[in-house]
């Protein structure tokens, strides 16, 4: 069970980095397709400038959005962090004392 509990340590920072990983994956995956497209289109008789264009434009808007669409994630993953800090902090604070209403002094 300990081994388990290991792999939650740190969470904050592993959705971050799962978050940029998925940004690079996305992209690269995004400027290979419209490498695909733009290669179609320059071999396809029939509509290549569409497919061309297509291509050129998935390359330059695909990374963008990846980009984008990643925010969530890393926001969530730096959320996390903060809390895990403040959590931290707080149980490491002093204790406030109070004071009841008969301790107060009279104006």
């Amino acid at each position: 069970m300990e081994t388990i509990k290991g792999w939650y340590k740190n969470i904050g920072e592993k959705i971050k980095m799962l978050a940029i990983v998925m940004f690079l994956i996305e992209a690269f995956a995004s400027i290979i397709a419209g490498i695909a497209l733009m290669v179609s289109g320059i071999v396809a008789e029939d509509g290549g400038l569409v497919m061309f264009v297509a291509g050129f434009a998935c390359m330059i808007v695909g990374p963008f959005v990846s980009y984008i669409g990643s925010w969530a994630a890393y926001a969530f993953g730096e959320i996390a962090t903060n809390c895990k800090r403040t959590a931290d902090n707080s149980e490491e604070a002093p204790e406030i004392n109070y004071y009841s209403g008969s301790d107060l002094p009279e104006l």
